[in-house]
């Protein structure tokens, strides 16, 4: 694609930065190579005005990129956070561009989108859709249905609530909450301000088919027995049925925080468990090999709002979770 003439302005205080595209290209091609000397042959250039075209580019962001220490240089700490930013801009240049020809020739296309809406946070995939336009087309489906419709190139991403997902898809995960413990409102344990595990241990278990394996591995971790198997009596996928059997006191269950406060009910309890578990709650999932601009497009929009909450946990609990 070709940058001329392509600008950028950001406020910065009471002045202004701005910023050729080009320049930014020249930047990637030289942290690429990290030489200047490769990164003019490879744009066709001395190395001189490449040594300028990025002291110019220094200059006006008023930061250091570069270490220059022979025969190699590096990337500053400001440089590399620069480079990651800079990248996903010209992309999101290139995808806009792409989008406003489409348009332009008659052909906008369209974006198939699911969303299962048992899923609590799901208002945040509604949000996220909100601005699409009339090429957006949404389809309420369940995550198992939206799994097996993306591979088959049926949907182009699916907004879910899934604990793991077949290899040739890629999750996004938006959200992250916590399981808490459902008890009959008269169990002998609902007097508790939280539970463990060791009192868990030899109730019956009315088990979310989604976090058996979960539940299971987490418990045996912290009760330091590797065959430990919680005693299930029932397993169902429907949370609001699960909450009907622990009400009629067939056994104990866990579920996500959201689910009890989008149901509350009088003839349960819910108290949260000492060994935090956490499962996703939200997450968008695409096809790695989904080549339509427009799900490219979105799946920028989706990571400029809400950045992978992966990014930011420091340690994983004991889990399945992708």
């Amino acid at each position: 694609m070709t940058l001329t003439n392509s600008y950028f302005m950001f406020p910065e205080s009471s002045a202004r930065v701005s910023l050729d595209l080009r320049h930014l290209q020249t930047f990637l091609i030289v942290a690429e190579e990290m030489s200047f000397s490769r990164a003019a042959k490879r744009l066709g250039i001395s190395q001189p005005p490449l040594s300028r075209q990025i002291s110019r580019l220094e200059a006006n962001l008023g930061i250091k990129l570069f270490e220059r220490t022979r025969p190699q240089i590096k990337l500053t700490a400001a440089g590399k956070v620069f480079a990651e930013h800079a990248s996903g801009l010209l992309q999101q240049f290139e995808h806009s561009v792409q989008l406003a020809k489409r348009i332009a020739n008659g052909n906008q296309g369209e974006l198939k989108i699911a969303i299962d809406s048992a899923v609590p946070a799901c208002d945040r995939a509604v949000s996220l859709t909100k601005n699409l336009g009339k090429n957006a087309i949404i389809q309420e489906m369940a995550h198992g249905e939206q799994c097996k419709a993306i591979q088959a190139h049926q949907m182009d991403i699916g907004f879910m609530a899934p604990q793991r997902v077949p290899g040739d898809l890629i999750i996004h995960v938006l959200k992250y909450e916590p399981l808490v413990v459902i008890l009959p409102s008269h169990h002998p344990l609902a007097i508790k301000s939280q539970l463990s595990f060791y009192d868990l241990a030899d109730e019956p278990f009315v088990m979310h088919k989604d976090y058996a394996d979960i539940v299971t591995l987490n418990m045996r971790y912290s009760l330091q027995l590797s065959q430990f198997q919680p005693p299930v009596v029932q397993t169902a996928s429907d949370r609001h049925l699960i909450m009907s059997f622990v009400a009629a006191g067939l056994g104990i269950s866990l579920l996500p925080a959201s689910t009890i406060a989008s149901c509350p009910r009088n003839d349960i309890v819910h108290l949260p468990l000492e060994q935090n578990i956490e499962i996703i709650s939200l997450a968008a999932v695409w096809h790695r090999n989904n080549t339509n601009p427009d799900l490219t497009t979105f799946i920028d929009l989706i990571k400029q709002q809400m950045p992978d909450m992966r990014l930011n946990r420091i340690s994983e609990p004991v889990s399945l979770s992708v």
